[in-house]
C-alpha cells in the first residue's frame, strides 16, 4: 500500500493552520467604527435658480443638516462636505431675512420681468412653518422677494434676502450673483409664475395706503377728497433702487376721479417717515365739488371726444403774485369782494381748449382761439329752456378775456384802443 500522498496531503493541510500560539478563540472581531450623524431632513434648505423652458441651465445647491445623536451638535453639509462655521452663520441669516420686512401681499410681484427669465427659489422649514421664497425680478438683489410663510403671501422690497442669498451661496462653494443693476418696480401689476402658491392677502398698495394716511396733514387731505367725490382707489406705488436702494423711500400716486369724466393726480414721495405733496386746501376741494356739478363744467365733458378723459390741473401762485392781483382787480366786476381765493383748476386734454377755472371767481376763463362753438352748443344744450345767447362772444376779436360764470352767465372784459370795457 502506497501513502506518499496522504502524507503529503497531511503536510500541506500542517502548513495552512495557524501557529498554535496565535490561537485565541476568547478573543472577538474589532467592531466598525459608526458614524453617529444622523440627517435631519426638516432643517434642510433648498435652493435652485430655474431657467424656465431650459433645464440643463439650472442650478440646485441643497443644504443638509446633519445631527451628532451623542453630542447633537449640527452640521450642514452640500454635496457630503460640511460647510465651515462662518457659511452655517450665513445660513442662519438667510433664514431670518426670510421674515423680516415682510407686507402682506395678494400675488407675486417682479422687476424688470420677462417671459421665461430666471427664478431663484428657496424652501426650507422655520418654527415647523414651512416658507418659499421666489424671486424673478432683474434687478438689484432680484428684489422684490415674493414670500409665502404658512400658507400666506407677503413681498419683501428691501432686497435683504438677495444680499443674504448671494452670501450664503458663496461661503458654500457656489458663488452667483442675484440682481446687479438698480430698477423701478411698482406694485400695481402681478406676474403669473409657477411654484409657489398660498393664500392672497390685501394689495401692497392697501399696505402703503394705510402708511401715507397715517401722516396726519396727508390724511385730513385726502379725508376732504373722499367726502366730496368718494371712496379713492389704491394708489399706483413704484420704487425707484437708484434713489433708494432699500425701497426705504417710494413714490405713489392717487387718481381721484371728479364724475364720469374728469380726473385729479395726487403725486406724492413717501421718505419712510412722512408724505410730501401738493396739498390742495380743503376749502378747493369744496369749490370743485360744487362746479363739477355745473353745466359750465360738464359741457367742457361734452365739447370732445368721449374716448378722452379730462385732466384738472390745480394751482395757487399765491397772493403777492400778479395773477392774483390780476383775479382780485376783477373781483368787484363779479360783485365780490378783493379778498377772493387766487387758486385755478386748469383743464387738460389732447382736444380741450385752453381753459381754467377761478375759484374765487366761480367763473371759467375761455382762450380767445379755442372752439367756442362747440363747447356753447354743448353748453345751451345742457342748460335747455334756460338758454343763454352767446352769438356775440364766439368771434375773439371782439372779446379777448371771455369768463362764463357756474349758472352760465357770461362777463367779457373787451379792449379796444387801449381800453377795456364790460360787455
Amino acid at each position: 500500500m502506497r501513502c506518499e500522498p496522504i502524507f503529503a496531503a497531511s503536510l500541506l493541510l500542517a502548513a495552512c493552520q495557524p501557529a498554535a500560539v496565535d490561537m485565541d478563540l476568547s478573543r472577538e472581531a474589532p467592531e466598525a467604527v459608526q458614524d453617529t450623524w444622523e440627517e435631519i431632513p426638516e432643517a434642510k434648505i433648498s435652493f435652485v435658480r430655474m431657467h424656465p423652458g431650459a433645464a440643463q441651465k439650472n442650478v440646485y445647491v441643497d443644504w443638509k443638516c446633519f445631527e451628532d445623536r451623542e453630542t447633537h451638535a449640527r452640521v450642514y453639509r452640500v454635496q457630503g462636505k460640511a460647510i465651515s462655521e462662518e457659511a452655517s452663520g450665513a445660513l442662519d441669516a438667510l433664514r431670518k431675512a426670510a421674515q423680516e420686512d415682510l407686507i402682506p401681499s395678494d400675488g407675486l410681484y417682479a422687476c424688470r420681468f420677462r417671459e421665461n427669465m430666471p427664478q431663484f427659489r428657496i424652501e426650507f422649514v422655520q418654527d415647523a412653518k414651512k416658507v418659499q421664497v421666489l424671486s424673478s425680478s432683474d434687478c438689484k438683489h432680484a428684489a422684490p422677494f415674493n414670500v409665502i410663510k404658512d400658507g400666506r403671501r407677503y413681498i419683501q422690497v428691501t432686497g435683504a434676502f438677495g444680499e443674504a442669498l448671494e452670501k450664503a451661496l458663496a461661503l458654500s462653494g457656489n458663488p452667483l450673483h442675484v440682481g446687479e443693476t438698480e430698477g423701478l418696480f411698482m406694485f400695481s401689476e402681478k406676474v403669473q409664475i409657477d411654484w409657489a402658491s398660498g393664500e392672497s392677502q390685501d394689495s401692497p398698495a392697501k399696505w402703503y395706503d394705510t402708511l401715507f394716511r397715517k401722516d396726519e396733514a396727508f390724511g385730513a387731505m385726502l379725508g376732504a377728497v373722499e367726502r366730496n367725490f368718494g371712496a379713492l382707489q389704491l394708489p399706483e406705488v413704484a420704487c425707484n433702487q437708484s434713489k433708494s436702494p432699500r425701497c426705504d423711500a417710494v413714490s405713489a400716486r392717487y387718481q381721484v376721479r371728479i364724475g364720469e369724466r374728469f380726473f385729479y393726480t395726487i403725486p406724492i414721495k413717501y421718505d419712510g417717515k412722512s408724505v410730501s405733496a401738493q396739498m390742495v386746501p380743503e376749502a378747493e376741494w369744496d369749490a370743485l365739488a360744487k362746479a363739477a356739478k355745473s353745466n359750465v363744467f360738464q359741457a367742457v365733458a361734452h365739447s370732445v371726444t368721449p374716448e378722452q378723459d379730462i385732466q384738472l390741473i390745480w394751482s395757487d401762485a399765491g397772493a403777492e403774485a400778479d395773477s392774483c392781483k390780476m383775479v382780485r382787480g376783477l373781483a368787484k366786476h363779479f360783485d365780490l369782494p378783493d379778498s377772493v381765493s387766487c387758486s385755478t383748476w386748469r383743464f387738460h386734454c389732447e382736444t380741450c381748449s385752453a381753459m381754467i377755472y377761478y375759484v374765487g371767481l366761480n367763473a371759467v376763463w375761455f382762450e380767445p382761439q379755442g372752439a367756442r362753438k362747440t363747447y356753447f352748443a354743448a353748453l345751451n344744450q345742457l342748460q335747455g329752456k334756460k338758454k343763454v345767447s352767446y352769438s356775440k362772444y364766439m368771434s375773439p376779436d371782439k372779446s379777448t378775456n371771455l369768463f362764463v360764470r357756474l349758472n352760465g352767465r357770461p362777463i367779457a372784459f373787451v379792449t379796444r384802443n387801449g381800453k377795456t370795457t364790460i360787455e
